[in-house]
């Protein structure tokens, strides 16, 4: 007896990992320590890339607009 017809297995896409989808995840998982050391080396990351100019931010059609070193990237 054969397989009646073998195909390769199914690529998922790959789920979320915005800073939101993945606090959502320590939220849900994860103990008040861990969620808040992560809100926290977020603030930080934020701020270390605002001050060198590095930010990425939604634009109003929803793409995303990079600044590097105070420049549109």
């Amino acid at each position: 007896m054969t397989a009646p017809h073998a195909r390769q297995p199914q690529v998922l896409p790959r789920p979320a990992c915005t800073p939101t989808a993945i606090r959502a995840v320590l939220a849900a998982n994860a103990d008040s320590d861990i969620l808040q050391r992560y809100d926290e080396d977020l603030d930080a990351a934020f701020e270390q890339a605002r001050a060198q100019g590095d930010v990425t931010t939604p634009g109003a059609d929803g793409q995303a607009l990079v600044v590097r070193g105070g420049r549109l990237a």
